[in-house]
């Protein structure tokens, strides 16, 4: 964050809610684990995590995403068909959290949807993403701080302005309290162990 204008770097931006995904990934990974153990099936917190990755990626992270790529291709046309791609890839991630929210919710209304069928859904879905993170940090954040220059990441970032994260801002609400929990119970556990 720039201390003189109050905005932060739209690169810095998508490094945090990276960070922040990664820590909800792990939360739902250890949930899936316990599922398969039969030891859980917290499925309102599953419910949370497919609202949750329609809401604050697709409504905040994305379109920051989508307005750096366009200052890119801008300076840099012939990156255009690997951006292809990764919209490509978002266009297929918000299907996937699409399905697994209608999942989710049939699950929280009582229908009976086999448990494997659940595991694997949220699985492939959790490992999609962090594919889809490790991709963006291999080749779209090397491109933007080759090409873009610190002024125009700060006016993305200004344009972009953050809006109130409802899983990890500071007024988060009652609808992810569940999920809020388990990543923070996951995140606790990461630090006993000496992995956080």
């Amino acid at each position: 964050m720039n201390a003189t204008t109050g905005t932060t770097d739209a690169i810095v931006t998508i490094e945090r809610d990276h960070g922040r995904l990664r820590r909800l990934v792990a939360a739902v990974e250890t949930m899936l684990e316990e599922m398969r153990a039969g030891t859980g099936g917290d499925i309102e917190a599953l419910v949370a995590f497919a609202e949750y990755t329609l809401d604050y990626p697709e409504l905040h992270h994305r379109p920051l995403e989508d307005r750096l790529q366009q200052a890119l291709l801008a300076r840099a046309p012939e990156l255009g068909a690997a951006m292809a791609g990764l919209q490509a890839t978002h266009e297929s991630l918000t299907r996937q959290a699409r399905a697994l929210a209608t999942m989710a919710n049939n699950l929280a209304d009582g229908a009976e949807v086999p448990r494997p069928a659940v595991i694997a859904q949220f699985a492939e879905y959790a490992a999609a993403q962090l594919r889809h993170m490790a991709s963006e940090e291999e080749l779209f954040l090397p491109a933007l701080r080759q090409r873009l220059d610190a002024e125009t990441l700060r006016e993305i970032g200004a344009e972009m302005a953050e809006r109130a994260d409802p899983l990890f801002g500071a007024h988060a609400g009652d609808r992810y309290e569940a999920l809020r929990r388990r990543v923070l119970d996951v995140d606790a556990a990461g630090s006993l162990s000496g992995g956080g």
